[in-house]
């Protein structure tokens, strides 16, 4: 029986330029018993052998074979396969910075290596997730993947070895030099004992990390150096790269900036073998460095540019990217402005000792005259630099103005996104369960009709809901806008009820609805409350149990305020989820028929709610079901 390649991928040296790279480590997973088995060299093997060989020696080869291999598992039926397929093509985005494709993908093969309880794809797609932190600086994230990574690679033949060096280099970042220091260590002393070389060398690069923030440049060196030559043997492309630029950023630190400038030539190099066209953000920053070293200004202003562009792309070009461009270029000429300065400043001074040397002899009244002529100089040339500063300050403080706008639109609109899904999702789910009975050939004529008749009303209340929910959404672009009116809240309790029938229906749940008034008024934004109100409910079914009741109850106050109450008798929650439930980055939960969360968080229905100067309380115990009130002044 032939065991699949399932690599690790580990992250490469350097602290000042991150760069992919893979480690060739082969386990032997264990195969599922619900997809197919290929034997020895099958075609799927082959095909998942040379797509991991090709993501470290061409790049788009490697992609072209892992779509090819996508294709032929899901021809075949082989679960594992297809995994793996998603897991490798989700590696090349990685490898080539297209993150927003990458992650998509590890989300696919999470999915079928949790279906197939394969530990092996799963600590291979963990250990992906963890270098995608890591390339985009989130270490934190980076070494929370990597330690689900480890939980599983306990019962793998490499102990973890590759894992363990990616957690510490996730620690070295975060500044845990002893802990990461620890962990090489462990690592090395096992790889040597099972000649297992990648683990050895690869400690061997985060020991160079750990050395360089301690300032032993000897150390650093002779670890890079002796890794540099072990994946140029190893024919591995993108860790040689990774290794030629760090070595560059080492020689520019050391005052050999031509010589830094030529092993970056070597680096990019390196990449063009490895995929034609390929540049990265890395050789941008040793060539911007080493050229302003050197007085190179204009090359120094276009690597920064080719820098920051492919910043900008690499964030898919959004608003803060273009002020970052537009900062760090005013930064750039402001600083070769000031160095022209300081060049004539120095040049003048230098004539003025030549014509005191020549003209010794000359007359008090000329040295005074000269020295009044360098005084006038020097402080027009001050008030010039004490005025382009006071440009760059204004500048950053417009800058500083349209980010902070731009932030606080991007989470508004983030806001309107998740309530325009979370209504018109409920009406399409509704039409979807209809559509099931009704091609399930199960029901009568007469049964058949009258389903029919009440989904004709339904689609229309959905477009006539969908259409007021659009109108209303484009209302807010430009902020939360609340339009208070009078409302008759029995009447708009019985049509948000209306709204939820199906999935009333689809557990048999009963309603029961009490409004004293009916036919009260109350003064408030009648389209955040629909919003609030069905999510409530929404819930309420959500989690209770198959022929359950909901009540909902209204009653006016006599300070002319009004209390809205949602109970069901599902579920419920624990003390400490209770605790948690109106706080930021509060997991969902699933229903009783394992439903998913509907997209729309009770903290934004508390949002809405104190927008319209009322509250929300929540009562629950387990078992025992829920009780959520929203009070608002009438």
């Amino acid at each position: 029986m032939a065991a699949a390649i399932a690599g690790v991928r580990a992250i490469p040296i350097t602290p000042l330029l991150v760069i992919a790279s893979i480690n060739l480590w082969v386990p032997n997973p264990s195969w599922s018993q619900t997809g197919a088995r290929p034997e020895a060299g099958s075609k799927l093997e082959v095909l998942f052998n040379q797509g991991y060989d090709h993501l470290v020696a061409n790049l788009d080869s490697g992609l072209a074979v892992s779509e090819r291999l996508l294709g032929r598992a899901q021809k075949q039926g082989n679960r594992e396969y297809e995994g793996y397929a998603y897991y490798l093509r989700a590696e090349a985005y990685v490898t080539s910075t297209a993150y927003h494709l990458a992650a998509p993908n590890y989300e696919k093969a999470i999915n079928i290596f949790e279906e197939l309880d394969d530990s092996v794809g799963l600590s291979s797609v963990y250990n992906g997730m963890g270098v995608m932190y890591h390339d985009y600086g989130k270490y934190h994230e980076s070494a929370y993947y990597f330690k689900r990574a480890m939980a599983l690679d306990s019962s793998l033949e490499n102990d973890g070895l590759v894992t363990k060096t990616n957690i510490a280099r996730a620690l070295s970042n975060l500044g845990q030099h002893k802990e990461a220091t620890a962990l090489c260590k462990q690592a090395m002393a096992t790889g040597m004992e099972r000649s297992d070389s990648d683990a050895v060398y690869l400690s061997r690069e985060v020991l160079a990390d750990v050395a360089y923030a301690r300032g032993d440049m000897g150390a650093c060196m002779a670890h890079v150096q002796a890794a540099k030559g072990y994946w140029q043997r190893q024919g591995n492309l993108y860790s040689l790269a990774a290794n030629q630029y760090y070595w560059a950023d080492l020689l520019h630190g050391q005052g050999k900036h031509r010589d830094a400038l030529a092993w970056a030539e070597k680096g990019r190099a390196t990449e063009q073998r490895l995929s034609p066209g390929m540049t990265s953000q890395y050789y941008y920053q040793v060539l911007e460095k080493a050229h302003a070293a050197l007085g190179n200004r204009d090359a120094a202003y276009a690597a920064l540019k080719g820098f920051l562009e492919g910043e900008m792309e690499l964030r898919e070009k959004d608003q803060t990217a273009s002020m970052q461009l537009m900062q760090k270029e005013l930064d750039f000429r402001v600083r070769l402005e000031k160095e022209n300065l300081a060049a004539q400043m120095a040049k003048r001074e230098a004539e003025l000792r030549l014509e005191d040397e020549k003209y010794k002899s000359g007359s008090l009244a000329l040295a005074m005259a000269l020295s009044l002529l360098v005084l006038g100089y020097l402080v027009w040339q001050h008030r010039r630099v004490v005025r382009l500063n006071g440009d760059l300050r204004m500048s950053n403080e417009r800058a500083n103005g349209i980010n902070e706008k731009l932030r606080e639109q991007n989470v508004f609109k983030e806001k309107l996104i998740g309530v325009i899904a979370h209504d018109t999702r409920s009406p399409l789910a509704s039409l979807s369960v209809v559509l099931e009975l009704i091609s399930a050939g199960d029901l009568g004529p007469g049964q058949r009709d009258e389903i029919l008749k009440e989904m004709g009303s339904r689609i229309t209340a959905a477009l006539r809901e969908s259409e007021g929910l659009i109108g209303w959404a484009k209302a807010q672009l430009n902020g939360l806008v609340i339009a208070p009116t009078e409302v008759a809240l029995g009447p708009l309790l019985e049509e948000v009820s209306e709204a939820t029938l199906v999935q009333f229906k689809q557990k048999n749940l009963k309603l029961e609805l009490d409004v004293v008034p009916r036919q009260g008024l109350l003064t408030t934004d009648a389209n955040l409350l629909r919003i609030v109100l069905k999510n409530l409910i929404t819930n309420a079914a959500k989690f209770s149990y198959d022929g359950g009741t909901i009540r909902i109850k209204a009653r006016a106050n006599q300070e002319g305020s009004y209390d809205i109450a949602v109970e069901d008798d599902g579920m419920g929650m624990e003390k400490t989820q209770l605790a948690q439930l109106f706080k930021p980055d509060t997991p969902t939960r699933r229903g009783t028929h394992n439903e998913k969360g509907s997209g729309l968080g009770l903290l934004q229905c508390q949002e809405f709610i104190e927008k319209m100067g009322g509250h929300i309380r929540a009562e629950s115990r387990p078992e025992g079901g829920s009780t959520f009130t929203v009070h608002l002044v009438g």
